[in-house]
């Protein structure tokens, strides 16, 4: 697997279009800052994509 510089780029644009950062992320995630930084360095699919979209989609509304 090839590591790339965008990857995850819609995924980074809307942690920051709501002011999420990768702690807070990680954090509702249940995973290490590090850890998060690890995966968005390749492409995200699978479970953890869907591990990250309800995070972000429950962080929106504010639950987290």
């Amino acid at each position: 697997m090839e590591k790339c510089n965008k990857c995850n780029k819609e995924l980074r644009e809307r942690m920051k279009s709501l002011g999420v950062r990768q702690w807070e992320l990680a954090h509702a995630i249940g995973i290490s800052e590090p850890t998060l930084t690890r995966w968005l360095r390749f492409p995200l699919a699978g479970e953890r994509l869907a591990l990250v979209e309800t995070a972000l989609n429950r962080m929106e509304k504010r639950e987290v």
